[in-house]
């Protein structure tokens, strides 16, 4: 179900001699990313001492009832929302675009989520952040090449989120 496409492949050896692949060549069209996955990506152990509960994910949820029910509902609604028989469905779509084709020293990421109605509204804004928590991490980590660190900076956050790809380089 999910849909991953590429734009400015990198060179294939051989082909375009003297072509050089500078950072931000790749940029990502990702479709209907899993929340599940992204949940795996999220920094869960801010997550849950910003909410007062102490200690490292996932050891703390063995000494709070509370937030391993959070958790529990947290992990249940996203399987829940993303089901083929949800309505509304919760459909997450994120997108690359860096400028500066040669420099490429910044580029835009764009996140839609869709069916973000139907989630429960007690963990609405909680699993939407997670959500986010998950593209930068995995975001960061795809643009990390070529000697850079990419960071990611939210500009706007919600269901639809705009941010800032960035590099030390």
């Amino acid at each position: 179900m999910n849909e991953f496409s590429g734009q400015n492949h990198p060179p294939v050896p051989g082909e375009g001699e003297g072509e050089k692949e500078y950072w931000g060549d790749d940029e990502l069209i990702a479709r209907d990313l899993s929340g599940t996955m992204l949940l795996s990506r999220a920094d869960l152990t801010r997550f849950f001492n910003q909410k007062g509960y102490p200690g490292t994910y996932p050891a703390l949820l063995f000494f709070s009832d509370d937030a391993e029910r959070l958790n529990d509902l947290i992990f249940s609604e996203i399987a829940r929302s993303q089901s083929p028989d949800a309505s509304p469905r919760f459909v997450i779509d994120a997108e690359t675009k860096f400028e500066g084709r040669e420099e490429a020293s910044f580029g835009r990421s764009t996140v839609r989520m869709s069916g973000d109605g139907g989630l429960d509204a007690s963990v609405r804004e909680e699993i939407i952040l997670l959500m986010l928590d998950g593209i930068r991490s995995w975001l960061e980590e795809a643009y990390s090449t070529h000697g850079r660190i990419a960071r990611l900076s939210w500009t706007k956050t919600g269901p639809e989120a705009e941010g800032l790809i960035t590099s030390n380089g």
